[in-house]
């Protein structure tokens, strides 16, 4: 069985984002499991971020990255 990188440290990253302490500025978007995730997130970049487009090298994971896959360190970068 074939093992991914994200498979192996997401533990790791979830305790991470545990200890991540908010800033006020901070957005966060929750829903349930196939109901809008990416959507929503899409419609936060647009209000919030002038003359946003998904490109190369600028996905919404860079947007809006995932507190469980990224942890706190690369969410403290945006």
């Amino acid at each position: 069985m074939e093992s991914h990188s994200h498979v192996t440290t997401f533990p790791f990253l979830l305790g991470s984002a545990k200890q991540l302490q908010p800033d006020v500025n901070d957005v966060f978007i929750a829903t349930y499991p196939k109901c809008g995730t990416t959507w929503a997130e899409h419609i936060r970049c647009q209000l919030m971020i002038e003359n946003y487009k998904p490109r190369a090298g600028k996905e919404l994971s860079v947007y809006a990255p995932m507190i469980e896959w990224a942890g706190r360190e690369v969410l403290a970068k945006c």
